[in-house]
Formats: C-alpha cells, sequence, structure tokens
C-alpha cells in the first residue's frame, strides 16, 4: 500500500508595506519585516467567512512607525499574554490594534479568528505594552 502525505507547511507571507487581507488568505501566517511599520486591513465582515484565521509575527524589528492591523468596525475581541506581565491587555470590542513601536520583540505573534461576527484575538508578547487597542 501506498504512502499517503499531507501538506502540512504553513502558507508564509512577509508583509513591507501596507496590506489588504482577503478572504482567500484565511490559514495564511504573516510575517511582519517592515523597519517602518504599515496598516494591514482586514476583511470586512460581509466579505469574509467563518473561520477565516491568520497569524502576525514580529518578523523584524519597528524603528519608525507602529503596525496597525485594522477592522471595519469594533469587531476585535479578545487579548494577549505577555511574559514580563501576569495580566495582557484584552478589549470587549477594538477597531485598531497598534502594534507598538519599541515594545516589540522578534517573535511576537498575535492570532486572530473570525466567527462569523467577530474577529477573535490571542497571541504573546514579550514585553510589556507591545499591542493597544483603538
Amino acid at each position: 500500500m501506498g504512502r499517503v502525505f499531507f501538506n502540512t507547511r504553513k502558507n508564509m507571507h512577509s508583509l513591507a508595506a501596507a496590506y489588504q487581507c482577503l478572504d482567500s488568505d484565511s490559514g495564511k501566517v504573516f510575517v511582519l519585516n517592515g523597519a517602518a511599520g504599515a496598516e494591514i486591513t482586514l476583511p470586512t465582515v460581509a466579505n469574509t467567512s467563518e473561520g477565516w484565521n491568520a497569524r502576525f509575527i514580529v518578523g523584524t524589528a519597528f524603528a519608525t512607525t507602529d503596525w496597525t492591523i485594522v477592522a471595519s468596525a469594533a469587531v476585535i475581541k479578545g487579548g494577549i499574554n505577555e511574559l514580563t506581565d501576569t495580566v495582557g491587555p484584552s478589549t470587549a470590542g477594538a477597531t485598531n490594534l497598534h502594534l507598538e513601536l519599541a515594545a516589540d520583540v522578534i517573535g511576537d505573534y498575535y492570532d486572530l479568528v473570525f466567527d462569523g461576527t467577530s474577529y477573535w484575538l490571542s497571541g504573546q508578547s514579550a514585553a510589556d505594552g507591545a499591542i493597544t487597542y483603538s
């Protein structure tokens, strides 16, 4: 009997500038590789499907500006762990995630999963204050 192989590779995408996420980007791992942060826009609630998900990893320290992950409304909920603090920041409804200049650490990551109504956030940062919400 022949061997069965499954594709277990992650779909990686390096970002160095602004990006508009598409519904077809579900499952991607975005590595933030721009020293100057930019805006990443999530698919609108009307233009994405339940189960959409993505991971955002800090790949290059931000030297000049924050990276910002933007939703079309205050539909981002959840929070992250901070390795330097017992309580990480959370939100009950934000439109923007600001990945903070000078608080970022290479390897910090942020996961978003869409349930049909909200984007649920989880992740981890090595330093305190690496993410803020608005």
